[in-house]
């Protein structure tokens, strides 16, 4: 996601400009960000010519000015939401009752907000944010006994500050989730002082490293029962495919295709409602 990138190199920039413990912090993102640069070449491109999947993966929604251009229509049809009802909104997820042919929502949860709920809503949700935002400054960079989750938490919430302008984390369920764990993480750091935080530890009789190897291993063991998980009956789709290429591997999307949009689904053009990327047919 560009989104995330930027988000990132925004927090990089803020963080790396605060203290040494900051640009200690920022090296270990830069180091983690190289690593995932490396684990993604060896997943989405020597495996799969390993096993010789022929990957074609595409970068080119990187450079793609299309999507750019659509959020702009999104946030301009926003606006005139806004102008058609300011003080209450149009009513909770009405961007996405307006066929507009476009996006269900406008990829900015601030003019999402204005929209669906009235300006002072959004006003009330800019306040808080920049509250939030300030005060976790001010731990990290006058606290000299802030720790490093402080400055971590601080990091997170940069970048959501950031995502939440272009993209759609409000209104995916799972980015939902983890904007509602990174908003309580820094609301309660900004809300403690460091005693308080102490004394709470000491107060919880199981260890926290306990907690963490349990949620480790839960979360490796629900990897390997996926592997052994029935995902349901095949589509006709998919059944009509493999028919016509029963000497073909159908590897995931990703690796055969180098996109992730429906209409690159291999099966797809096999469907009662034909793409208009679909070869016509003879």
């Amino acid at each position: 996601s560009r989104t995330a990138w930027l988000g990132l190199l925004v927090s990089f920039c803020v963080v790396g400009s605060i203290s040494w413990q900051a640009r200690k912090l920022a090296r270990y993102l830069l180091a983690v960000t190289l690593t995932g640069i490396v684990v993604w070449f060896c997943l989405f491109v020597c495996i799969p010519g390993l096993i010789n999947s022929q990957s074609t993966v595409s970068i080119r929604i990187l450079g793609e000015v299309n999507s750019i251009e659509a959020r702009f229509s999104l946030w301009a049809e926003a606006v005139q939401l806004i102008r058609a009802a300011p003080l209450l909104g149009v009513g909770p997820m009405h961007f996405s009752a307006v066929n507009n042919g476009l996006g269900a929502h406008p990829h900015n949860f601030i003019l999402q907000v204005a929209c669906e709920w009235g300006v002072v809503a959004a006003l009330a949700l800019i306040f808080f944010i920049c509250i939030l935002v300030w005060r976790l400054f001010i731990e990290v960079r006058f606290n000299k006994e802030s720790d490093g989750v402080a400055l971590s938490v601080f990091v997170a919430v940069l970048t959501w500050c950031v995502g939440i302008q272009l993209d759609g984390y409000m209104v995916v369920p799972s980015t939902q989730v983890l904007s509602a764990v990174v908003l309580a993480l820094g609301v309660s750091r900004a809300a403690q002082k460091s005693q308080l935080i102490a004394k709470a530890r000491n107060e919880i009789n199981i260890s926290r490293y306990v907690v963490a190897l349990f949620v480790f291993f839960a979360a490796i063991a629900q990897t390997f029962v996926l592997f052994f998980t029935p995902f349901g009956q095949a589509e006709d789709r998919e059944i009509k495919w493999r028919i016509t290429h029963s000497e073909e591997h159908l590897w995931p999307r990703y690796w055969q295709l180098g996109w992730i949009g429906p209409e690159d689904d291999p099966t797809f053009c096999f469907d009662a409602k034909k793409s208009p990327h679909c070869p016509p047919t003879k």
